[in-house]
């Protein structure tokens, strides 16, 4: 017999998942995401065939497992954390030396490189804002920002211009606003 409600739920992941790869770090992809774990779980739980079982458990080994899951999760977050708020006080400062150099330090961001340029660039410093956007360019060649930055830098000359501009079309064809 067919199941529509699996087939319905099925077909959703899928699609998410097929999204997810083409468009991550979007904020509605991510709570379709949530909703449709809920609902997988729900499901299971709605449908389970419940068979008595012997469970055994070990409370024991649960704080030890949470604590694992702390410390890794502290390790991965961390440092970005801490890189974050180190450029936010050093952009508040407002001293161009020590912007440039926490951007060298790891873990290095796009985003707090394309920030960074247009804070230069705003501040009169666009020679500097462009070695920064080819430095974003370098750590991340697909980048539209990053790519943005050097074609509306000042201090870009023709062949620079050129090329980001084929890379920003590459990025986003269907952008109407990019000539």
């Amino acid at each position: 017999e067919f199941n529509y409600s699996f087939s319905g739920i099925a077909g959703a992941w899928v699609a998410y998942l097929a999204q997810s790869v083409i468009s991550i770090n979007q904020i509605g992809l991510a709570i379709w995401g949530w909703v449709l774990s809920g609902v997988i779980i729900g499901y299971e739980i709605k449908t389970r065939n419940e068979a008595p079982s012997v469970t055994v458990s070990n409370k024991s080994l649960e704080p030890v497992v949470i604590s694992f899951g702390l410390i890794i999760g502290l390790v991965v977050s961390l440092p970005l954390i801490l890189t974050d708020g180190q450029f936010r006080s050093t952009v508040k400062a407002g001293d161009v030396i020590k912007i440039e150099q926490n951007l060298e330090r790891w873990p290095q961001s796009v985003i707090r490189m394309n920030v960074a340029a247009q804070i230069f660039i705003d501040g009169g410093f666009a020679d500097r804002a462009l070695i920064i956007s080819q430095k974003a360019v370098k750590l991340n060649p697909r980048n539209f920002e990053a790519w943005e930055k050097i074609y509306l830098n000042p201090e870009s000359d023709e062949n620079t211009e050129a090329q980001a501009l084929v890379k920003m079309r590459e990025l986003d064809p269907l952008n109407p606003n990019i000539k």
